[in-house]
């Protein structure tokens, strides 16, 4: 059997990187499609070992997919060990080192499904300080907690996050109120008494980036706005919608280099 012909690695990632795939499902729904020229691979890994590093530089995107990163795992051990020497303690610390993507290298934000059946018991055992996370616990309600928690005058999401660490929060009221009272959960700021809403609930209500710019620029259009300080003045007396953010570049640079 005649052995296939493809393009050189550059090549072909040239091409594929012109398709604007986004992911592997786009990948493989493409390559099924029957559009994929003969010369480029399904299997660009295989056909070129040396110089394949991921699909994200494959496909132009940058981003590691999930298969990629669990390649990447340290052993059960080393990942215990090494969360141990970064003093995360707490199933709270865990989750902000894990959201904040400040987690040991080669450790999973889910190590109760990397390491189920290589050693996982729970992730007190597996921060070694004991401490089980119960997702039967009996806590109080909703509004008994909240009530609780207003009383203490806290201000803000840094302030709480103190409280929880202090070891003085009822062992009753939860950490994770939001995950702990999915009906009734509104937002840190009702939580707390303080009306606020923060930075993180407001940034779900922004539009995508697209969107953003043309609305962005119809509303600077209308308002006469011509610099960042124009348009943080006008966001502060109400006239920007609550769909854009106040400083459009610091969200929306965040967002491109997640993306």
């Amino acid at each position: 059997m005649k052995k296939k012909k493809y393009r050189s690695f550059t090549k072909a990632r040239k091409f594929v990187r012109s398709l604007k795939l986004k992911n592997q499902k786009e990948w493989n729904e493409y390559c099924k499609s029957g559009k994929k020229p003969d010369d480029i691979p399904l299997h660009p890994d295989r056909v070129y070992p040396k110089e394949f590093t991921i699909l994200g530089d494959w496909l132009g995107t940058g981003r590691i997919s999930n298969q990629e990163k669990s390649k990447s795992w340290l052993s059960y051990d080393k990942a215990s060990d090494a969360c141990k020497k970064a003093g995360i303690k707490t199933q709270n610390e865990f989750e902000e080192a894990s959201k904040n993507g400040t987690l040991p290298k080669g450790v999973p934000t889910h190590p109760e499904k990397t390491y189920k059946g290589k050693g996982w018991i729970d992730l007190g055992t597996f921060l070694g300080t004991g401490n089980k996370y119960n997702p039967k616990r009996k806590y109080w309600p909703y509004e008994r907690s909240r009530d609780y928690v207003q009383k203490l005058k806290l201000k803000n999401e840094d302030e709480w996050r103190e409280y929880c660490k202090s070891g003085k929060l009822p062992t009753e009221i939860p950490q994770n109120p939001a995950r702990e009272y999915k009906k009734e959960w509104k937002d840190l700021g009702d939580w707390l008494g303080t009306g606020r809403i923060s930075n993180q609930e407001k940034s779900k209500s922004f539009l995508p980036l697209i969107e953003a710019k043309i609305l962005a620029r119809k509303v600077a259009k209308e308002l006469g706005i011509k610099t960042m300080k124009d348009w943080e003045v006008a966001y502060q007396s109400g006239k920007i919608p609550s769909t854009l953010p106040s400083s459009l570049f610091q969200v929306y640079a965040k967002r491109r280099r997640k993306m």
